[in-house]
């Protein structure tokens, strides 16, 4: 699949003359991989971009006296022309998508939105955080989604897993991922513990996860061993007195919701700055997704 560079309105100005290449200018700079600048006073002008589009090879011909003008392109709303774009290194609006990072040692592990075959909730991005995405290394990636640094290098480089980025239609697929609408979600995937779960939600909502691992007296990242008590599936919260701090457990071990979700319906990186909207919906297989485009993503640790 071939992408046009860009898409020209043109009117004559001059009877036709033998044609020659014109590179047209930009209307604007436009960074590899970053959204355009917003003329002055103006609408953003949308328009794909991608590597070569400069090229004279790939200018249009066009006589003498003919004027040239962008007109506003239309968002990328196909999952495989945004996988070609996003390929090539271009940027484009996006409208109607959803995506998701999905992680993995082996070809089973990336058949479902999780590795864990268990895992019923997943988190996944709309059209937003797929723009923000275009153009970045596939580290800042993973910084963008809310990785932590101490998850990145364990995933990277202890597990050595794959990473690949799944692009699908779907505008409505899931909740924001705000207190509310995670709560609601949880309960209906957890009907046995939801009284548990709506029981804390106020809490949720008005402690911070600091003071709710100070409470518990350890890091619910370093319970990695499932037999643990501390460790919250469903069995050991099921089983508990359904505290703030066992409630935050469970969401942090069985929901994946990290120390960097707030619930605001956003990411935060690990320096505190928001992220992209993030949503929830159920996990399910990549292949009952519809129209869908999965891309490679090479993640390399940073020097130093």
């Amino acid at each position: 699949m071939s992408i046009r560079p860009s898409t020209l309105r043109i009117s004559v100005a001059a009877p036709a003359t033998p044609v020659v290449p014109v590179v047209p200018k930009p209307a604007h700079k436009l960074a590899k991989g970053r959204a355009p600048e917003l003329p002055k006073g103006g609408q953003p002008v949308h328009h794909y971009h991608s590597a070569g589009a400069q090229d004279v090879s790939a200018a249009p011909l066009v006589a003498p006296g003919v004027r040239l003008s962008r007109v506003p392109l239309p968002p990328v709303t196909d999952p495989h022309v945004f996988a070609e774009l996003f390929k090539s290194g271009g940027w484009a609006s996006v409208a109607g998508l959803c995506g998701r990072l999905l992680r993995g040692t082996d070809a089973k592990q990336f058949e479902t939105l999780s590795d864990d075959m268990t895992r019923r909730l997943v988190l996944v991005m709309g059209s937003e955080g797929l723009e923000k995405l275009m153009g970045k290394p596939g580290h800042e990636m993973l910084v963008e989604v809310g990785y932590t640094p101490e998850f990145i290098h364990h995933k990277v480089v202890d597990e050595r897993c794959q990473f690949k980025l799944v692009v699908f239609e779907g505008a409505t697929v899931g909740k924001q991922a705000t207190w509310a609408n995670i709560i609601e979600l949880a309960c209906q995937a957890y009907p046995s513990v939801q009284d548990k779960l709506r029981a804390q939600r106020e809490a949720l909502e008005a402690t911070a996860f600091a003071d709710i691992e100070q409470a518990a007296g350890y890091r619910f990242a370093s319970v990695t061993d499932t037999h643990d008590a501390r460790f919250m599936n469903l069995e050991h919260f099921s089983a508990s007195a359904g505290s703030l701090v066992d409630v935050r457990a469970f969401l942090f071990h069985s929901v994946y919701l990290t120390e960097l979700f707030t619930g605001d319906g956003f990411t935060r990186t690990d320096s505190g700055e928001r992220g992209v909207a993030e949503y929830m919906c159920p996990n399910t297989q990549v292949s009952g997704l519809g129209s869908y485009a999965i891309i490679d993503v090479d993640v390399k640790m940073p020097m130093g």
